[in-house]
């Protein structure tokens, strides 16, 4: 098989959109999901690798990352986007594969090794529909619950007094996240409190 990174796209668009539509997911566009509610716009977005960040992490261009998170509009002033991207959301995750792939050979490096946060296709796709199965379990498993508790103001508020930042692992999501006692999250604590009063 020839693979590409609209077939790699076309996969996961298979595996995904049925469940997400269901969820309530309704606007699709490239490798990306959003949800609308009443006070977040939710977002899952498939990252794909270009030539420059490949070389750098010792994979294809076929190979691809996600991450998940939530929005919240009114948090973002004075203008806040109606479609986010990842690095517009209020809370972002970056989901960790559980297939083990020592593939990776990251430029100037003699060793190959392997990564939670990006599932590697090989050249030839012989594995796309293991990888793809693997994400669509990640996204359910870890993702949807990260959406979900920080889709609540309430929880989403307790992440901003306990929740440390933290790097991907296999099976494990990471958390991207300012430092505890920041001030830019004790502004976002004072607006999401206002939220649920």
């Amino acid at each position: 098989m020839h693979v590409d990174g609209r077939i790699v796209g076309q996969a996961l668009s298979k595996r995904t959109r049925p469940l997400l539509r269901e969820l309530g997911f309704h606007r699709f566009q490239g490798r990306n999901a959003w949800r609308r509610t009443d006070l977040t716009v939710d977002l899952i977005s498939f990252r794909s690798m270009s030539a420059f960040v490949a070389e750098g992490v010792g994979c294809t261009t076929y190979s691809f990352g996600c991450n998940v998170g939530v929005y919240y509009p009114a948090l973002d002033t004075p203008e806040p986007v109606e479609w986010p991207r990842d690095y517009n959301l209020t809370f972002r995750g970056i989901l960790g594969k559980t297939v083990r792939q020592p593939f990776f050979h990251p430029f100037g490096r003699q060793n190959r090794s392997d990564r939670p946060d990006v599932w590697y296709v090989l050249d030839d796709g012989s594995n796309l529909d293991e990888v793809a199965d693997d994400a669509v379990l990640a996204m359910r498993d870890q993702g949807l619950a990260f959406i979900d508790r920080h889709s609540d103001p309430r929880q989403a508020m307790q992440s901003l007094l306990t929740q440390e930042g933290s790097n991907p692992d296999f099976g494990m999501l990471g958390v991207m996240a300012g430092g505890l006692g920041s001030p830019s999250r004790v502004s976002a604590m004072a607006r999401l409190h206002s939220l649920v009063d």
